[in-house]
């Protein structure tokens, strides 16, 4: 393997890896913000 493919498959597996964590992230965000409007939207009804 010529060092330049090793440093491609690195370099791909990084950006795998942020890609799975940006992922993460955004689901994270998504549910909190779900839970937000819910909550906002039950205290609106008491």
């Amino acid at each position: 393997m010529s060092p330049f493919r090793a440093a491609d498959q690195t370099t791909a597996e990084s950006i795998t890896g942020c890609s799975d964590l940006l992922e993460d992230f955004l689901r994270a965000i998504s549910r909190m913000e779900s839970e937000y409007l819910r909550a906002a939207l039950e205290g609106e009804k008491i």
